[in-house]
Formats: C-alpha cells, sequence, structure tokens
C-alpha cells in the first residue's frame, strides 16, 4: 500500500463496540462470581481437612521411625494443632513426658480459622468436649498413635459457621479418623462412635 491509504485506514474500536463488550463481560461475570463465591467455602474446608491429614500423617510416619508413640494435640482455646512424641523421662508422677515437635512442611504453631468450631471430639467413645462442658476449663483434647502404626478412636464434629445454609448455623462436617490407614474420612453430618 502507498502513503496515501495508508492514512485513510481507521483502526480501533467504535463506541458500540465497547458496550457491547462491557455489558457481555457484565452478564458473564453475573453467571460467574455467585457460583465461585458459593465454592470458596468447600475450597477453605478442604485445605482445612487437608492440612489435618498432613499432620496426622506425619505423626504417624515420625511414630513407626522413632517407635515411640505420638499424639496429636488439638489446642481448643488457641486452635492451634501440634504433634508430639513421648520421651523417655517420666514426671512426679511416673508418667511419661511428651515434647513438641516440628514438621517440616506444616506451619509450626498451626492454627485453624475460627470459622470451624468443634462441637464433639470423641476419643475411643467419649466425647471430651462434652465431658468438660460443664466444670473444669478444657484446652487440649488428644489422640494417640502408637508405633505399631494405629491410632485412637477418633471422631471430630466441627460446625462451619461461615458456610450456613437455608437458616442453619452453619455446615456440619464430621471427621472419622480411620485408625488403621490413620486418616480422617470426611462426612456431611455429625458422626456418633
Amino acid at each position: 500500500m502507498n502513503g496515501f491509504m495508508r492514512n485513510n485506514i481507521v483502526s480501533g474500536f467504535s463506541l458500540i463496540e465497547i458496550i457491547l463488550s462491557i455489558a457481555l463481560l457484565g452478564i458473564i461475570a453475573m453467571i460467574v462470581v455467585p457460583n465461585f463465591s458459593g465454592r470458596v467455602p468447600l475450597y477453605q474446608r478442604k485445605e482445612f481437612i487437608s492440612t489435618l491429614n498432613a499432620v496426622v500423617r506425619r505423626a504417624w510416619v515420625k511414630t513407626i521411625e522413632s517407635a515411640h508413640p505420638h499424639k496429636i494435640v488439638f489446642n481448643l482455646n488457641q486452635r492451634t494443632l501440634k504433634i508430639q512424641e513421648r520421651t523417655q523421662q517420666q514426671d512426679a508422677a511416673g508418667k511419661f513426658i511428651f515434647k513438641d515437635i516440628h514438621a517440616q512442611y506444616i506451619k509450626s504453631g498451626f492454627v485453624w480459622d475460627e470459622r470451624y468450631k468443634i462441637e464433639n471430639f470423641y476419643v475411643e467413645g467419649v466425647d471430651e468436649v462434652g465431658r468438660h462442658a460443664t466444670g473444669s476449663q478444657l484446652e487440649d483434647i488428644w489422640f494417640f498413635i502408637v508405633p505399631e502404626g494405629l491410632a485412637q478412636e477418633a471422631i471430630i464434629n466441627i460446625l462451619d459457621t461461615q458456610d450456613a445454609t437455608d437458616g442453619n448455623e452453619g455446615r456440619q462436617i464430621g471427621l472419622v479418623l480411620n485408625p488403621f490407614s490413620v486418616e480422617f474420612e470426611v462426612y456431611d453430618d455429625y458422626q456418633r462412635p
């Protein structure tokens, strides 16, 4: 093309094309955003359960490696989770002393979101939360993993207060620890022993 024809070609978008593009993007956003925002609690819940399973699996591996019992300790007041290993030392009452261990790939001092409220925590069929509901202040609840690679029976019922549906306080989640695979199975409602 010569210089005369190149100057007469108009490039760019017209106002109507821009308005139509913005309207189309608005319609797509109206469809996608509600669907995506409804999935955020689900993804956060899956991440929480995945981290919980990672901590339990790490304790299971450390228990088998060291041949010492480990315990997974939940501090309900601070919403923290940690692994403790039994040492050879004993306290004045003759009970073995447990010390904290740190997992390399898990944030030390893992704190779960305040939206997750532990309603029940069954260890060997006893609801530790319910047992301490009246009387003394309950801080720590734990279950053991023994050197044979088995865990105590544990069921944790959690209320996800951010994922409230149809006037409910939140979504009920039941986590049942498989004592053989040492991994939590997830249920959509509370579980009982």
